[in-house]
């Protein structure tokens, strides 16, 4: 992603505000995963709150008013900040990504009682 400052940072926080409401915010998505042919699996649900978290900067604000400003598109460069360990780009890298998991990943198989059978999309 290269060097990203505040208002480039702020610009895709918008973007993916919209997308969050239109496609994650208030829908549960169940994860399913594989190891050691052992299925492990944990259920989320996608509430306003968590929006901020998903972004990965700092802010002095609530983590709801924060997605409400930034949905509106009235979110100030001036009132996020980047942590230091870089995983602030790192999550903006993959945000619009993320936005869209609900189509880019989903179960549509069977579980045969030995692993689920998923196939993805």
């Amino acid at each position: 992603m290269g060097d990203i400052n505040n208002e480039t940072a702020v610009g895709i926080i918008h973007e993916c505000a919209v997308l969050y409401s239109q496609n994650l915010c208030g829908k549960n998505v169940m994860f399913v995963t594989e190891n050691d042919r052992r299925s492990y699996f944990f259920e989320t649900l996608f509430l306003p709150r968590n929006f901020l978290h998903l972004t990965g900067v700092n802010t002095n604000l609530n983590s709801e008013y924060f997605y409400e400003i930034a949905l509106n598109q009235r979110l100030s460069p001036s009132s996020v900040s980047f942590n230091p360990g870089g995983t602030t780009e790192i999550k903006l890298s993959i945000l619009r990504r993320l936005m869209s998991i609900h189509v880019s990943a989903r179960m549509v198989g069977d579980y045969d009682n030995s692993k689920p059978l998923l196939i993805t999309g």
